[in-house]
């Protein structure tokens, strides 16, 4: 069954093979890839499979061999706010503000770093959605914040 995901910001195309007794096998350009998930935690998951790694995760960010990766579900976004395309930069998890790299009124670009979080021991940094404006940030040094909270607001270019 083919499925379609946004990673990254990127709509990419995956065959799900097997998705069932927390296991999941699918093809990614003709890799095949098999996960077996056992829960550590709320925000953690140790894969075991093609790759074994812990991962910790919210509900669509993951953290994975240190690299930070956002997977929605495009139907299922449609249904939620649309909180990012509007312009705002989400923490991922629960975790301290180490720093914020930008100030209001800054110019950006997609992926130029915003803000530097630690969160379960490893640094996430938050990242543009696209090119814009910054104009509020939510967030300072050594501030902690819970997951899902908006930290920085993008004026689109287009805006």
């Amino acid at each position: 069954m083919k499925k379609n995901l946004i990673i990254n910001g990127e709509n990419v195309e995956i065959e799900l093979l097997v998705n069932r007794d927390s296991c999941v096998e699918f093809t990614f350009k003709n890799k095949v890839y098999k996960f077996q998930a056992n829960s550590v935690n709320d925000f953690e998951t140790f894969l075991s499979g093609t790759h074994c790694t812990k991962v910790i995760h919210d509900t669509v960010n993951f953290v994975v061999d240190g690299k930070s990766v956002s997977i929605t579900n495009p139907l299922r976004s449609r249904a939620k706010s649309n909180s990012d395309s509007a312009g705002s930069m989400i923490s991922p998890m629960p975790g301290k503000i180490l720093k914020v790299l930008v100030k209001t009124n800054d110019n950006v670009k997609k992926n130029d770093p915003l803000v530097v979080m630690e969160a379960m021991k490893m640094e996430h940094t938050i990242k543009a959605s696209h090119d814009g404006k910054v104009i509020a940030i939510h967030c300072s040094d050594d501030q902690l914040v819970d997951g899902g909270v908006q930290l920085i607001e993008l004026e689109s270019e287009e805006s």
